[in-house]
């Protein structure tokens, strides 16, 4: 069994390390051309990753076996990033 994920957003625990740079991130983030880019609109979070964990942990996932996740937003299914084979995004 494995996990792969794709780019998860970490600003929430920066912040709380760093208050100060609270504004200034968020701005970043919400312009951040990545999160443009995911199918589902967002990037990760760290509790996506720890939600699908504790899943695969608990009896209810007792008959999934030999199988690869991908917490990616949609990612691996697009394939295709901005600017790579001459591909733009355009909002």
């Amino acid at each position: 069994m494995s996990v792969c994920l794709c780019y998860i957003d970490e600003t929430k625990e920066t912040l709380k390390r760093n208050p100060a740079r609270q504004k200034r991130n968020l701005i970043r983030l919400r312009r951040c051309a990545d999160a443009l880019q995911q199918p589902a609109g967002r990037v990760g979070k760290p509790e996506n990753i720890a939600e699908m964990a504790l899943f695969l942990c608990s009896e209810k996932a007792g008959f999934i076996t030999g199988e690869n996740i991908c917490i990616d937003g949609g990612m691996t299914k697009l394939m295709i990033y901005h600017g790579e084979h001459g591909w733009e995004f355009k909002a």
